[in-house]
This record gives C-alpha cells, structure tokens and sequence, in this order.
C-alpha cells in the first residue's frame, strides 16, 4: 500500500465482489459544494445529516465490484438527480414510505444490493473500479450524488 504525500490517499489494490465504500466519480456534498470523492482531501468539511465534520483523508483502492446504478429519481423526487452507481454493500439512508413499509421504521440503511429490482436498481456486469473510503471520526449520514449514504469510518 503506498500513500500520495500531495493528496492524502492511500491506495491499495484488490479484487472484492462486494464492499462498501463510495465509487470513483461519485460526488460529495461538502461546505464548498458538491466535489467528486477522488478530489476530497483531508481538511474538507463534509455536511451530514448532523451538520458538518472534518475528512481526515481517504483511502483509493482499485476492485472488481458487481456495481448497483440508480435510476435517477428512483429513491424520490430528484433522488439521485441522474444515475448514479454505487457498490453493492454501499448502504443507502431510506427515511421514506420505504423504510415504514419494508421494515416497520422510519428510517433504515440499506445495502444498495438488497433494494435491487431490476428496473429502478440494476446490477452492472462486473467491472474494475477505484473505491474510497473516507477517513473520518466515526461513521456519518453524507449527501453522495444527492442521495443520503451511510459512509462508514476508516
């Protein structure tokens, strides 16, 4: 594992068939906008669904996922506004019709693989991808493309 000392980021190489974390591309709401997760660099301040916290950094690494795409508008109104993939142990925050329905709660994170359906949630075929996974104090509820995603502590 080497680390990039201008950027902050380890990166690591291995193949998975499912892993958390969020895809190369994917952007991340912070205080200074949305900014795709491989421009985040420690000092960001990410805004969660508790407010804001600082990144300490991320960690790339290069896998061969299954991905999940989401429809745009799947999971609401303008939710994600596009497509969006995600891997398939990525859990997305549901507090919706979906989360009372499914699971008798108001709110739930579920991994994108199990809310696949076929049309609104697709597995792609298997693909090599970049992951990263934030570095942060403990795990939070972040904006990622829109959609609220459980990113878990590195």
């Amino acid at each position: 594992m080497g680390k990039n000392p201008q950027s902050g980021v380890r990166h690591s190489h291995r193949q998975a068939t499912s892993t958390t974390g969020l895809c190369a591309g994917t952007k991340v709401m912070t205080t200074d906008g949305a900014i795709p997760v491989e421009h985040l660099t420690a000092g960001d301040r990410l805004v969660t669904r508790d407010g804001t916290v600082p990144l300490h950094g991320t960690v790339a690494r290069r896998e061969t996922v299954f991905p999940i795409q989401i429809s745009a508008s799947s999971l609401g109104h303008n939710l994600p506004a596009q497509d969006t993939v995600v891997t398939m142990s990525t859990c997305i925050h549901l507090r919706n019709w979906r989360a009372r329905v499914l699971y008798g709660v108001p709110y739930a994170n579920i991994a994108a693989g199990r809310m696949v359906d076929g049309k609104h949630l697709q597995v792609l075929p298997a693909r090599d991808m970049t992951v990263y996974d934030l570095k942060m104090d403990q795990d939070q509820i972040i904006y990622a493309d829109g959609v609220e995603m459980l990113a878990q502590a590195a």
